[in-house]
């Protein structure tokens, strides 16, 4: 091993310390942090801290992760973002939201008004998807990494969900800003 070496592995181990050292560890006793104001009723979900990944149909616990999952173990490869008039596999939508994506689910026969508000919502945003999903327990839910808010229809609640989880200031995807092109834009067959 040259000097240079492993001078650069001493400043990288002693960063990854130092990081380490500095970052208070979670315990199941602590609160979560509550959701922003401007948005009440969005459930915080702990959903892990990402980069597990599974290929394969994953069956998601809707008690823990949500419906549909707001994160937990997902496919190597991600759903790219857009519009889908189909179904999509939930592995990959997953993986989407682990890089900061946010997924707005509806119910299949949403009024057609509705629809086009959300794709006009969607539309406009760069990290996000919209996506029909069977049995929902709301028409609309928003659904970003670790956070998630059920709707009947849309408003502009929507829109600040969108926003605000779209974007480094509110997401809390663990690799936020990772792409959302360059995966899958397939929908899922198996529905």
């Amino acid at each position: 091993m040259t000097l240079r070496t492993l001078c650069w592995t001493a400043l990288l181990l002693g960063s990854s310390l130092s990081v380490a050292a500095s970052s208070p560890a979670s315990t199941a006793s602590e609160s979560p942090v509550p959701p922003p104001a401007d948005i009440p009723g969005v459930s915080l979900l702990e959903v892990g801290v990402g980069g597990v990944h599974q290929a394969g149909l994953i069956v998601y616990d809707a008690k823990k992760y949500g419906l549909p999952p707001a994160g937990g173990p997902h496919n190597p490869i991600w759903q790219n973002c857009g519009i889908y008039a189909k179904p999509i596999a939930t592995e990959y939508a997953v993986h989407a939201l682990e890089h900061g994506v946010v997924w707005i689910a509806y119910r299949p026969g949403l009024p057609s008004g509705v629809l086009d508000k959300l794709k006009a919502a969607v539309k406009g945003n760069p990290r996000a998807i919209l996506s029909p999903y069977p049995k929902l327990p709301a028409q609309v839910v928003a659904t970003a990494w670790g956070v998630q808010k059920r709707y009947n229809g849309y408003g502009a609640e929507v829109k600040r969900f969108l926003t605000l989880y779209s974007s480094a200031a509110g997401s809390k995807a663990p690799e936020f800003g990772a792409t959302c092109q360059g995966g899958t834009g397939e929908t899922d067959s198996r529905q």
